[in-house]
């Protein structure tokens, strides 16, 4: 399978997961963005993509 059929389904699992298990993997990785201490503009909008992806509230911590 091509790299976009593998990602497509890897999103449309994503979907599938329970709420509480999404803001789980959300959290986790708002964990490892800040684990240094300093958080890139890249970092920023991977959050912030994460969040949108999961359908989570946004991250606002990382926004400002």
């Amino acid at each position: 399978a091509e790299a976009g059929e593998k990602a497509d389904a890897a999103l449309a699992r994503l979907a599938l997961m329970p709420p509480t298990q999404k803001q789980k993997l959300l959290n986790a990785c708002l964990a490892a963005i800040e684990a240094d201490g300093e958080v890139s503009d890249t970092e920023k909008l991977l959050g912030w993509a994460v969040a949108a992806i999961l359908g989570c509230p946004s991250p606002l911590p990382l926004l400002l």
